[in-house]
C-alpha cells in the first residue's frame, strides 16, 4: 500500500476505473483489513513511557513481538560462516530516525 499513493485507505479497495488497484480486493476484503487495522494492537496505549525519559524505546509497542521473534529465529536458523550480507540504498521520502545523508544525492535509507 505504500507503493500505491491513494487520498484514503478506502480507495485501495475502490472499484472505480480511475482509482481500482485490483491487487487489494484479490489479498484481503477491504472490511477485513480495517477490523485488523483497529483491533490488532501488541501493547496498552494507557501505559506508554514518556518520550523525555532517557531510556525512552521508540519501538515499544512491538519490543515483545522484536524479541519474540528474535528468539524464533534464532531456533530455527544459525547462520553459518559463509553468510554474505548485502545493502541497498533505497530512496525514502518519509519521516524516519535513521535515514542518511548520501552527498550529491538525497536523504536515504540503507537496507540490508
Amino acid at each position: 500500500m505504500g507503493d500505491v499513493d491513494k487520498d484514503n485507505i478506502k480507495e485501495h479497495w475502490s472499484t472505480d476505473p480511475r482509482l481500482e488497484t485490483p491487487i487489494f480486493r484479490k489479498i484481503m476484503p477491504r472490511d477485513g483489513f480495517l477490523n485488523l487495522l483497529r483491533y490488532l494492537h501488541f501493547e496498552n496505549n494507557d501505559i506508554a513511557p514518556y518520550k523525555t525519559t532517557s531510556d525512552y524505546d521508540r519501538l515499544w509497542k512491538l519490543r515483545n513481538v522484536v524479541i519474540s521473534l528474535n528468539n524464533s529465529f534464532q531456533e530455527i536458523y544459525n547462520p553459518t560462516e559463509e553468510l554474505d550480507i548485502d545493502e541497498v540504498i533505497a530512496s525514502f521520502k518519509g519521516l524516519i530516525i535513521f535515514k542518511q545523508y548520501i552527498p550529491k544525492k538525497r536523504f536515504d535509507i540503507k537496507v540490508y
